[in-house]
């Protein structure tokens, strides 16, 4: 059994604290960071108010109250600029990156923008969630991107990932085959589930138990995931049907204890054949909770 802790700051909130909004408490505790740090602390669930994130700056604290922050610099340093040393692979066709959590695939304020900015003509050719960390690939003109995305098509792309689940499987080893569709839309959030076949699309995962851990005192396991289908959201989604949520998911596990500001969730390794050549591309983690 491996044992970590999240090492954060916590305030039992005293009588003389009473009344203050959250932003100017924080401010007053933690001079080392600024304004606009603990507002990106707060906008990404890592402050805790009683045990539950709390994203509202202008929240009243009360007498008695327990408040945590986790630690934000390595987090937020990964996610908002360029990294060199995150490029995995990179030649006159393709640039492959480790992506850190908190930042999107593609669109504004992107992965995808940051790194058009650094090689003016980058074309994306899949995608993971805003919070999954790991190999990405991206396509350096439109030749190479139409090849890729044709491999993907034909699902001749083998990938694993990483998981951290809030329970462990039943068995070592188990895969599920099902039919994943939408369940709820709601503004800027589709969330996915099993559903009936004629409402959703195959979806195929096999899971491999690798260990257990002990995270702030509370029993979790790491997993290896192997999606040999390419559904949105599909290894989360099987997760959560066999009753393993992924520890940080808070779309799809509904508790926060252990406490994670983001999905657990690292794809760890991408092997594909492109022009004659197969590539087999690794991203080291960036959490120590997947360090094997």
């Amino acid at each position: 059994m491996v044992v970590f802790y999240m090492k954060k700051n916590i305030w039992n909130i005293q009588k003389k604290d009473h009344g203050k909004k959250i932003l100017v408490f924080l401010k007053e505790n933690t001079p080392e960071l600024s304004i606009k740090e603990l507002k990106w602390a707060l906008d990404h669930n890592f402050c805790l108010l009683n045990g539950r994130p709390e994203r509202y700056s202008s929240t009243l604290l009360n007498e008695g109250d327990f408040l945590s922050l986790y630690p934000i610099d390595d987090f937020k340093i990964a996610s908002q600029q360029f990294n060199a040393s995150s490029i995995l692979h990179e030649d006159g066709d393709l640039l492959v990156y480790n992506k850190p959590a908190f930042l999107p695939s593609v669109g504004p304020h992107s992965l995808e923008e940051l790194l058009k900015h650094e090689r003016s003509i980058i074309f994306p050719v899949h995608r993971l969630d805003r919070d999954t960390t790991g190999v990405i690939l991206f396509a350096k003109n439109r030749e190479t991107q139409k090849k890729i995305e044709e491999v993907f098509k034909k699902r001749a792309v083998k990938k694993s990932y990483l998981a951290i689940v809030t329970n462990r499987p039943k068995t070592p080893s188990i895969t599920i085959r099902n039919y994943v569709g939408e369940i709820k839309k709601e503004p800027g959030r589709v969330t996915f589930g099993v559903v009936n076949r004629d409402k959703g699309v195959l979806a195929e995962t096999t899971l491999l138990h690798l260990k257990d851990l002990k995270i702030d005192g509370h029993p979790v396991s790491l997993l290896r995931c192997f999606p040999l289908t390419g559904r949105t959201h599909q290894i989360r989604v099987h997760l959560k049907s066999i009753g393993s949520p992924i520890l940080g998911d808070a779309q799809y596990s509904g508790s926060i204890e252990p406490y994670s500001p983001h999905t657990l969730l690292h794809a760890e390794s991408l092997e594909i054949f492109l022009n004659s050549t197969l590539y087999t591309f690794k991203a080291p983690p960036f959490h120590p909770f997947f360090n094997l």
